[in-house]
Protein backbone atom coordinates (compact mmCIF):
# COMPACT_ATOMS: atom_id res chain seq x y z
CA UNK A 1 0.00 0.00 0.00
CA UNK A 2 1.29 3.43 -0.83
CA UNK A 3 0.38 6.98 -1.76
CA UNK A 4 1.08 8.09 -5.30
CA UNK A 5 0.02 10.69 -7.83
CA UNK A 6 -2.63 9.50 -10.29
CA UNK A 7 -1.76 11.01 -13.66
CA UNK A 8 -4.23 12.88 -15.82
CA UNK A 9 -5.96 10.49 -18.22
CA UNK A 10 -8.60 10.56 -20.97
CA UNK A 11 -11.31 7.96 -20.41
CA UNK A 12 -13.98 6.61 -22.74
CA UNK A 13 -16.79 6.30 -20.20
CA UNK A 14 -20.22 4.93 -19.63
CA UNK A 15 -21.88 5.84 -16.33
CA UNK A 16 -24.74 3.74 -14.95
CA UNK A 17 -26.91 3.56 -11.89
CA UNK A 18 -27.75 0.06 -10.81
CA UNK A 19 -30.42 -0.72 -8.19
CA UNK A 20 -29.43 -3.22 -5.48
CA UNK A 21 -25.96 -3.45 -7.00
CA UNK A 22 -23.85 -6.47 -6.11
CA UNK A 23 -20.22 -6.15 -7.23
CA UNK A 24 -19.86 -9.93 -7.35
CA UNK A 25 -22.47 -10.31 -10.06
CA UNK A 26 -21.26 -7.60 -12.43
CA UNK A 27 -21.80 -8.85 -15.94
CA UNK A 28 -18.92 -9.01 -18.37
CA UNK A 29 -21.49 -7.76 -20.87
CA UNK A 30 -21.00 -4.24 -19.42
CA UNK A 31 -17.34 -4.42 -20.41
CA UNK A 32 -17.97 -6.05 -23.78
CA UNK A 33 -20.57 -3.40 -24.61
CA UNK A 34 -18.15 -0.59 -23.73
CA UNK A 35 -15.40 -2.10 -25.92
CA UNK A 36 -17.87 -2.43 -28.85
CA UNK A 37 -18.95 1.22 -28.49
CA UNK A 38 -15.34 2.32 -28.33
CA UNK A 39 -14.54 0.36 -31.49
CA UNK A 40 -17.46 2.01 -33.35
CA UNK A 41 -16.39 5.55 -32.37
CA UNK A 42 -12.72 4.71 -33.00
CA UNK A 43 -10.79 6.40 -30.18
CA UNK A 44 -7.51 4.58 -29.76
CA UNK A 45 -7.30 2.58 -26.53
CA UNK A 46 -4.08 3.66 -24.83
CA UNK A 47 -4.08 2.02 -21.42
CA UNK A 48 -5.90 -0.08 -18.86
CA UNK A 49 -9.64 -0.24 -18.18
CA UNK A 50 -11.12 1.28 -15.02
CA UNK A 51 -14.19 0.77 -12.87
CA UNK A 52 -15.12 3.94 -11.00
CA UNK A 53 -17.56 3.70 -8.10
CA UNK A 54 -19.28 6.94 -7.10
CA UNK A 55 -19.83 5.85 -3.50
CA UNK A 56 -17.81 5.94 -0.30
CA UNK A 57 -15.04 3.36 -0.06
CA UNK A 58 -16.64 -0.08 0.39
CA UNK A 59 -20.02 1.26 -0.80
CA UNK A 60 -19.94 -0.94 -3.90
CA UNK A 61 -19.99 -4.04 -1.67
CA UNK A 62 -23.29 -3.14 0.00
CA UNK A 63 -26.34 -4.26 -1.96
CA UNK A 64 -28.01 -0.92 -2.63
CA UNK A 65 -28.30 1.58 -5.47
CA UNK A 66 -24.82 2.24 -6.82
CA UNK A 67 -23.58 4.63 -9.48
CA UNK A 68 -20.53 3.43 -11.35
CA UNK A 69 -18.59 4.15 -14.50
CA UNK A 70 -16.87 1.65 -16.74
CA UNK A 71 -14.01 3.35 -18.56
CA UNK A 72 -11.23 2.67 -21.04
CA UNK A 73 -8.02 4.73 -21.21
CA UNK A 74 -7.97 6.32 -24.66
CA UNK A 75 -6.23 9.03 -26.63
CA UNK A 76 -8.19 12.30 -26.58
CA UNK A 77 -10.54 12.61 -29.58
CA UNK A 78 -12.37 15.83 -30.44
CA UNK A 79 -16.15 15.65 -30.69
CA UNK A 80 -16.65 12.45 -28.73
CA UNK A 81 -18.89 13.14 -25.73
CA UNK A 82 -18.10 9.74 -24.19
CA UNK A 83 -14.49 10.80 -23.55
CA UNK A 84 -13.75 12.79 -20.42
CA UNK A 85 -10.46 14.09 -19.08
CA UNK A 86 -9.69 13.05 -15.50
CA UNK A 87 -7.15 15.30 -13.82
CA UNK A 88 -4.39 13.94 -11.66
CA UNK A 89 -4.81 13.57 -7.90
CA UNK A 90 -3.25 11.85 -4.90
CA UNK A 91 -4.37 8.24 -4.41
CA UNK A 92 -3.84 5.43 -1.97
CA UNK A 93 -3.08 2.30 -3.97
CA UNK A 94 -3.18 -1.41 -3.32
CA UNK A 95 -2.70 -4.33 -5.67
CA UNK A 96 -5.20 -7.17 -5.44
CA UNK A 97 -4.06 -10.55 -6.71
CA UNK A 98 -6.66 -13.26 -6.75
CA UNK A 99 -10.33 -13.78 -7.29
CA UNK A 100 -12.61 -10.78 -7.58
CA UNK A 101 -14.69 -12.52 -4.90
CA UNK A 102 -11.98 -11.74 -2.33
CA UNK A 103 -11.25 -8.14 -3.39
CA UNK A 104 -13.21 -6.78 -0.42
CA UNK A 105 -10.36 -8.00 1.84
CA UNK A 106 -7.91 -5.83 -0.08
CA UNK A 107 -10.27 -2.85 0.23
CA UNK A 108 -10.57 -3.36 3.99
CA UNK A 109 -6.77 -3.50 4.39
CA UNK A 110 -6.46 -0.37 2.22
CA UNK A 111 -9.04 1.52 4.32
CA UNK A 112 -7.25 0.48 7.53
CA UNK A 113 -3.94 1.68 6.04
CA UNK A 114 -5.49 5.01 4.98
CA UNK A 115 -6.86 5.53 8.49
CA UNK A 116 -3.47 4.83 10.12
CA UNK A 117 -1.71 7.37 7.86
CA UNK A 118 -4.09 10.17 8.85
CA UNK A 119 -5.62 10.54 5.40
CA UNK A 120 -9.31 10.29 4.62
CA UNK A 121 -10.86 8.20 1.82
CA UNK A 122 -12.89 10.35 -0.59
CA UNK A 123 -15.17 9.14 -3.39
CA UNK A 124 -15.02 8.12 -6.12
CA UNK A 125 -13.15 4.82 -5.91
CA UNK A 126 -11.08 3.91 -8.97
CA UNK A 127 -10.20 0.32 -9.82
CA UNK A 128 -7.48 0.14 -12.48
CA UNK A 129 -7.24 -3.30 -14.00
CA UNK A 130 -3.85 -4.79 -14.74
CA UNK A 131 -5.64 -7.70 -16.40
CA UNK A 132 -8.90 -6.74 -18.09
CA UNK A 133 -12.04 -8.58 -16.92
CA UNK A 134 -12.48 -9.67 -20.54
CA UNK A 135 -9.04 -11.33 -20.57
CA UNK A 136 -9.78 -13.71 -17.70
CA UNK A 137 -11.25 -17.04 -18.66
CA UNK A 138 -11.64 -18.55 -15.21
CA UNK A 139 -13.41 -17.41 -12.05
CA UNK A 140 -10.31 -18.62 -10.16
CA UNK A 141 -8.13 -15.80 -11.55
Amino acid sequence: MKLEEFSSVSLFCERKKHPNYNIYFTSLEHWASLYRKCERLRPKVSGPPFAIFHTELLGQFIMRDCEFTFALSVEQQEGCDKISRHRGFLVATAIHKGSYLSIINTYIRLLQWINTTGYEAQPPTYEQFIISPLNVSSRKC
